[in-house]
């Protein structure tokens, strides 16, 4: 053999990391953690197995349990139930080849998991001579035999058979119980090699030895004593051999290689005096599409998991923090599972359990938690940029500028007050920029810095007094100037000193909207968007005028809202528009030179949140917003929407507004409340992975029915049955039948949709997500039917498997065939005699009938006419109601469309009409109320049309009247209900009311846009004082004057 050795001297110290992998030596190793939250019976996790059908099985001191993605269910022991878990302290989990789950337990010896009835069988384990004594590790060789780590001994047993055999471990003498060698860990590598771990060295026995034979030479090979203890061993998918000693050691054998690499991880730890014991290993392929290297994790108590690099030799520490929800729950880790998708399980003693996606290569996050004062990298970062030098600029919250070099791996900052930094002030970075000549510029909450590139300094910018301390939240360089977003509009010209600046005018629709200026973008043409908190604006630069575009809450094509927060021009000329509430905002590019129409994306459409705070483009023209809700990348010609969340990496909560900058390698960088997300777009990959379908629980009349058995069946392929699905069966007289099912991707659980359909009782398949994943049938008539399921996986890709259960609803003795039959010739000689005398009996009461019918249709026409008036008034006032109301003014409104005929509406709203309820009480309302309906109806023509529209609120459709009659009569409305006092009980009250008109246009489509102008003309009506007419235009003009 040929020994080569790697030795790591600095704990957690890595090489200088290479410009492709920077970002992800930078980032966090994120888990989605389960406990008790999720129906864990405990935080200790002793064992931990995927079986046949996909669950994950979880060993704990107090039970076993089940997870399926959504619970746990637990199996405990039940001394009512003799084959139920006769121990709660379970030892090992092992799954053999033919998918069945094998429990070793303290007190109660191995058993195994069946299936078809829930409970489990048991198997007493003898050994050297002794007693039943318990198991603590299995494995299982080439033969299927199971091997079985007891602290007696090691013991082979015929899964089939039930048969026992213990066997000594043979080397220079031959061991066996009582010696004071304990087994420590079982292993069988890919050419059915056993390996034996014990306290007192290593052994070996391959499918030809007839006993076990001492292995120390290879321990020897590898410099380290041929008796040293065993901690943990595995095989890789490699074929390689891994052993860790319980001085720290690990070493990988290569048989094919007939090579031994030593690995010395004892210094890889925060502090070098810990002792950490190396538990069990897990390997990490390497990610096709992604991440190259070949990686296997160490799990260490208590030093967590130490990830290590197997070319380099380097060791990084996976680590426990309690300021991170998504760090590894505890670091007492000793034991881990890689399941059927790739995922990493990582059990923990104290802490439950773990699950890592290691696919999850094209988000990573780097979170920058609270930490020492020294460490300036720990702030919130506020702005960011890539410079033409290939480095990548944060802009800090307090603490200055981070400056990153990705391709070497080097960091540099420019403190506030101190070195190079000395002139920028000590507040917070909100914006960079470089220019032309090289220079960034700086954007802080004191004012404006520049850093010189030939000197190498931060240098004040001598702007106007007044000027100067303004904060600075965005940078736009445009030939040889520069914009500033701030308390307006700021152009600046470094070269000259000249200073302009644009501001709010409430006289001048020129001017901008408001002065609160926090997002730039260059428009084609030299011209410059400016966004504020009150609407977007286009600055032509070479006339100094802005255009508005701003949301109309009536148009549904305009600016989604009007806080804007993220601008983007893309490279086909598309502008976006990022806003606080309302989405993104596509300008619309065949709307029309001088039109500004948009396509709308928000959370409808799929965005994770409405709230937009920073816009990128990557390397292949895709959009990617950074939301509150998580990130998003949207296809700029189809604007369809793939959000990206905890599932696929993104664990960076909340967004920093315009964070966001494209890196020299194709990256996309984002920031957020606790840190940074690198979307990496080449990286990205779709999730294949087709999840096991499978029933979770049965109940028959809500009595719970064993149905792990359903799961044994083969999945139909391409929707065709199987050819003998799993069946069940519900006895006589059972009313109801509720199947619960789950898909097993637990990369994304609450991700999977699912489908279900049983034939010959649903028309069409019931579609059904994660949180109503459960098929319920009741009173299914006798018969045969089959029930078949299917889900998607976390990215919603259908699968082409069917799960197809056979139901059988066995028959009462009633419904049986021959009691049909029987109960059938029994009524037809029943009818036979009913039949004459029936007959002569309606002969008579026909013609008693047909007189009674004619009475009683009398009485339900005239009932029906008294129900079709109480279902078109208004019981109050008598007038029509709003749905009557509606659907005569939308004949009407075709009427005047098809024959070109005038036709106007009012809107009448009482003035102070709460007031009159509070004064005077709700009977004196009501008699407000009815008065002005009298006087309204009594004002008004037969053919005009009186509604109460809502509250205190009237409508008053006028057919074959132009706009200037209408307003003639809503004065004359107006006279008629305030020139006379109301009076009750004694009571006079006056009662004013403010009148909206509005005449029929050909835009008005529906009754619904004739309402809006008349409502926007109400409107203005009680704005300018109550108790006045306002016609629809004229409303336009005031509001437009009110605007200015």
């Amino acid at each position: 053999m040929v020994l080569s050795a790697c030795l790591l001297l600095a704990g957690g110290s890595m090489a200088a990391p290479a410009s492709e992998r920077y970002w992800e030596d930078q980032s966090a190793v994120m888990f989605q953690r389960l406990g008790r939250e999720r129906g864990l019976p405990g935080d200790i996790v002793t064992a931990i197995a995927q079986d046949g059908a996909g669950f994950i099985w979880v060993g704990t001191p107090v039970g076993l349990a089940r997870y399926d993605g959504y619970r746990f269910t637990l199996f405990q022991p039940d001394p009512r139930d003799p084959a139920s878990l006769p121990d709660g302290y379970v030892n090992a989990l092992h799954v053999d080849r033919a998918g069945r789950l094998w429990v070793a337990t303290n007190t109660g010896g191995l058993v195994r998991y069946v299936p078809d009835t829930g409970g489990f069988a048991r198997y007493a384990v003898h050994a050297g001579g002794r007693g039943e004594v318990p198991v603590e590790r299995i494995a299982e060789d080439l033969k299927g035999d199971l091997w079985l780590a007891t602290r007696a001994g090691l013991v082979r047993m015929n899964p089939d058979s039930g048969v026992l055999q213990t066997v000594p471990l043979e080397g220079p003498a031959p061991v066996m119980a009582g010696m004071g060698i304990d087994v420590t860990a079982l292993q069988v590598d890919h050419d059915g090699v056993l390996w034996i771990g014990t306290s007192r060295g290593l052994r070996r026995k391959t499918q030809a030895d007839p006993a076990f034979q001492d292995a120390g030479a290879l321990l020897r090979q590898a410099g380290l004593p041929d008796d040293a203890a065993i901690s943990a061993l595995f095989s890789d998918d490699q074929g390689r051999l891994w052993v860790a000693t319980r001085s720290g050691s690990v070493l990988c054998h290569d048989p094919a290689r007939q090579t031994v690499r030593l690995y010395d991880v004892r210094l890889a730890t925060d502090q070098m005096t810990d002792h950490h014991v190396i538990q069990a290993f897990q390997d990490l392929p390497p990610i096709a599409g992604g991440d190259s290297r070949r990686r296997i994790w160490l799990a260490t108590s208590p030093g967590g998991l130490l990830e290590l690099e197997e070319a380099t030799g380097t060791v990084r520490p996976i680590r426990h923090d309690p300021a991170l929800g998504t760090s590894l729950s505890g670091d007492i880790v000793h034991m881990m599972l890689r399941d059927r998708a790739g995922l990493i399980w990582v059990a923990t003693w104290g802490s439950g359990l773990n699950v890592h996606n290691p696919a999850n290569t094209g988000i990573l996050s780097v979170f920058y938690l609270p930490g020492p004062a020294a460490a300036p990298r720990q702030a919130l970062v506020r702005s960011a940029l890539t410079t033409r030098e290939g480095e990548v600029w944060l802009g800090l919250e307090g603490q200055g500028i981070e400056r990153l070099d990705p391709a070497s791996g080097r960091h540099s900052w420019l403190l506030p007050g101190t070195g190079d930094g000395a002139a920028l002030p000590r507040a917070t970075v909100l914006s960079l920029a470089q220019d032309a000549a090289g220079d960034v510029w700086i954007g802080t909450l004191l004012g404006l810095v520049r850093y010189n590139r030939q000197t190498g300094r931060v240098e004040r910018v001598p702007l106007p007094a007044g000027l100067d301390l303004l904060p600075v939240y965005a940078i736009l360089p445009v030939e040889g100037a520069l914009w500033l977003a701030s308390d307006g509009l700021i152009r600046y010209e470094p070269a000259s000193g000249a200073v302009t600046r644009y501001r709010h005018d409430p006289d001048d629709e020129g001017s901008l909207s408001d002065d609160r200026v926090r997002v730039l973008a260059e428009a084609p043409g030299g011209a410059i968007w400016v966004g504020t908190h009150n609407g977007l604006h286009l600055l032509d630069t070479s006339q100094g005028r802005l255009r508005r575009v701003q949301n109309r809450s009536w148009d549904l094509r305009s600016l989604a809202h009007n806080f804007i927060t993220a601008l983007l021009h893309d490279r086909n000329g598309q502008l976006w528009v990022g806003t606080l509430g309302g989405g993104i905002s596509v300008q619309d590019k065949n709307a029309g030179e001088g039109y500004f129409r948009f396509h709308q994306v928000n959370s409808r459409s799929g965005l994770p949140g409405d709230s937009v705070h920073a816009l990128v483009q990557d390397a292949d023209g895709r959009v990617w917003a950074n939301t509150e809700g998580g990130l998003a990348r949207i296809d700029p010609e189809t604007l369809s929407v793939r959000a990206f969340d905890l599932d696929d990496g993104v664990g960076v909560h909340g967004a920093s507004m315009a964070v966001g900058a494209a890196l020299p390698d194709g990256a996309l960088l984002f920031g957020g409340r606790e840190g940074l997300s690198i979307a990496r777009p080449a990286w990205l990959r779709d999730w294949t992975y087709q999840p096991p379908l499978v029933v979770t629980d049965m109940r028959i009349d809500n009595r719970p029915v064993p149905s792990a058995g359903l799961n044994n069946a083969v999945s139909a392929v391409a929707g065709r049955p199987p050819s003998s699905p799993a069946q069940i069966i519900l006895p006589p007289h059972s009313r109801t039948l509720a199947l619960s099912f789950a898909a097993l991707d637990f990369a994304g659980p609450d991700s999977v949709r699912y489908a279900y359909h049983l034939s010959g009782f649903d028309e069409g398949w019931v579609q059904a997500d994660a949180l109503s994943r459960t098929a319920t049938y009741t009173n299914l008539p006798p018969g045969d039917y089959v029930l078949r399921l299917r889900a998607t996986n976390k990215d919603g890709q259908w699968g082409a498997s069917i799960r197809s259960l056979a139901v059988k609803v066995l028959p009462a003795w009633y419904q049986t065939l021959w009691a049909k039959a029987a109960a059938l010739l029994l009524g037809l000689g029943l009818v036979a005699l009913l039949v004459q005398a029936r007959t002569a009996a309606l002969r008579h009461q026909r013609r008693r009938l047909e007189s009674v019918v004619a009475d009683r249709t009398r009485d339900l026409m005239d009932a029906n006419a008294e129900l079709q008036r109480l279902a078109s008034t208004d019981p109050l006032t008598g007038l029509l109601n709003r749905r009557r109301f509606d659907e005569l003014s939308q004949a009407e409104i075709e009427r005047a469309s098809r024959y070109a005929r005038p036709l106007s509406l009012l809107l009448i709203d009482l003035d102070h009409f709460k007031r009159i309820n509070d004064t005077h009480g709700h009977a004196m309302g009501d008699v407000a109320l009815q008065e002005a309906a009298r006087r309204l109806l009594a004002a008004v023509r037969s053919t005009d049309r009186v509604a109460r529209y809502g509250g205190e609120e009237m409508a008053v459709l006028l057919p074959e009247t132009p706009l200037a009659e209408a307003q003639e009569l809503a004065e004359r409305l107006r006279r008629v209900i305030s020139d006379l006092p109301i009076s009750h009980e004694g009571l006079a009250v006056r009662v004013t009311a403010s009148l909206g008109v509005a005449s029929f246009q050909a835009a008005d489509g529906d009754i619904a846009h004739l309402l809006g102008r008349a409502d926007a003309a109400l409107y203005v009506a009680k704005q300018q004082g109550r108790d006045r007419v306002v016609v629809a235009d004229d409303a336009s003009n005031a509001a437009a004057a009110a605007s200015a």
